[in-house]
């Protein structure tokens, strides 16, 4: 069956683009080949080879063109993910390196093309959403997702050996297949637009939950919050991300009005602190195209608010007055409830080979004190035990690819309360 001409995935899939070709023609050259060993070198070598129409031993034109057809798909599906303005440059290499290994899998089951449920198009796909929330993950998660995108490709790379053949039954897939996994792809990408979306909106609002916990924010003032001050720090996280000076001096921003509206900080409301502070809110909203007849009656609202704080109205005590001077340590299991989400990766610390390795989390078994975690395909399950897991959490020998600002909040105050409990031990 002759290969179709042209550039790129198009009609029946049967050619390679430039950055398929190229990701072929250095994985060939990278190691010399040998006559015992069939590697990833001589599989790259024999698929460039193959896609310009050389003969290639033992596969036959109708297998070659199956084999150069699925590369093609593969190539396609990368260059997809590569190209996604949200995945951060650093992660670019990580991406192209799952390239060959992708192919090999495509090789070797052509389920990966007919079942959007296929382990490893599935994984791929789910490392390319997390990739590309790294920006308002924070520049932390950058690391993190790097190691966890090498490791799991090394959980589901093949040996080229196994590919080296391909089926008597091999040959290319028909139009009309091919168009149906474009059109997944291309919802897999729109998925991860929306993720983006709600991910920001769940981390402004888990960050406001946070830091208004213990000021009772007043009904007039709800709207600058919720209406402005949300939808400004959320164009913020995805234009600068959760490391950026746009985002640090947008929380400060939140901080000075909390401070403004709390009962017990009048000196907060003196007479040059709110124009100074209504300035910058302004600044900031105008910054990220908040047009102003939204956001000045919001404005005024919250000016109004800060007139019934000075007259005295609406004076219910700030919840930090309630709150308990000496808090009782946090329970183990709802720590983990916060922190363990199923599904979501974490590099866990084993604590007899003194390695860490990435795994998902697929169990939380709060009856019998344990959390369980496996590889991408379920296997080679682990059972960690709640307390350990804590404590390797808070000491840093295990993490989660992306914490929740609710999780980190609470890792964070079991760190600070041990670290108080250690200070104050009686020194020999």
């Amino acid at each position: 069956l002759p290969l179709t001409p042209g550039p790129g995935v198009s009609g029946t899939g049967l050619s390679l683009d430039p950055m398929t070709v190229q990701a072929l023609r250095s994985a060939s050259a990278a190691m010399p080949m040998s006559a015992q060993f069939y590697g990833d070198a001589q599989l790259a070598a024999d698929l460039s080879a193959a896609a310009q129409g050389q003969a290639i031993p033992a596969w036959g034109p109708r297998a070659a063109a199956a084999y150069v057809q699925r590369t093609g798909l593969v190539g396609k599906m990368l260059n997809d993910i590569l190209a996604d303005p949200n995945l951060p440059d650093s992660l670019k290499p990580r991406f192209e390196e799952l390239r060959l290994s992708a192919v090999k899998s495509a090789l070797k089951d052509v389920g990966f093309f007919a079942d959007p449920a296929h382990p490893v198009r599935r994984l791929i796909n789910e490392m390319a959403a997390i990739a590309t929330q790294a920006r308002i993950a924070g520049i932390d998660a950058l690391t993190r997702i790097g190691e966890l995108v090498a490791q799991v490709q090394q959980q589901f790379d093949l040996a080229a050996d196994q590919v080296r053949r391909p089926s008597p039954l091999a040959r290319p897939i028909i139009a009309e297949d091919v168009e149906r996994f474009l059109a997944d792809e291309e919802e897999q990408a729109e998925k991860r637009r929306q993720l983006i979306i709600a991910k920001v909106r769940g981390i402004i609002a888990e960050e406001l939950q946070l830091r208004s916990a213990r000021v009772r924010v007043p009904e007039l003032a709800r709207g600058l919050v919720d209406s402005a001050w949300a939808p400004m720090m959320a164009v913020t996280l995805l234009r600068h991300g959760a490391d950026s000076p746009e985002w640090v001096a947008g929380m400060a921003l939140l901080e000075r009005a909390l401070s403004m509206l709390s009962p017990g900080s009048a000196a907060a409301r003196g007479s040059a602190a709110r124009p100074a502070l209504l300035h910058d809110l302004r600044a900031a909203f105008d910054a990220v195209g908040l047009v102003r007849t939204r956001t000045e009656p919001l404005l005024a609202d919250f000016e109004a608010a800060l007139d019934q704080r000075e007259l005295g109205g609406a004076t219910a005590p700030a919840n930090d007055a309630l709150a308990p001077q000496h808090p009782a340590p946090p329970d183990p299991q709802e720590v983990l409830d916060t922190v363990i989400v199923t599904g979501s990766w974490f590099k866990i610390w084993d604590r007899e080979t003194q390695n860490a390795r990435w795994l998902r989390a697929i169990a939380h078994y709060p009856g019998k004190g344990c959390v369980a975690f496996a590889e991408f395909n379920g296997k080679n399950t682990v059972l960690v035990k709640s307390d350990q897991l804590i404590d390797d959490l808070v000491a840093g020998r295990s993490e989660s690819v992306q914490l929740s600002p609710a999780a980190r909040e609470v890792l964070n105050e079991l760190a600070m309360l041990r670290d108080t409990s250690r200070s104050a031990l009686p020194t020999a």
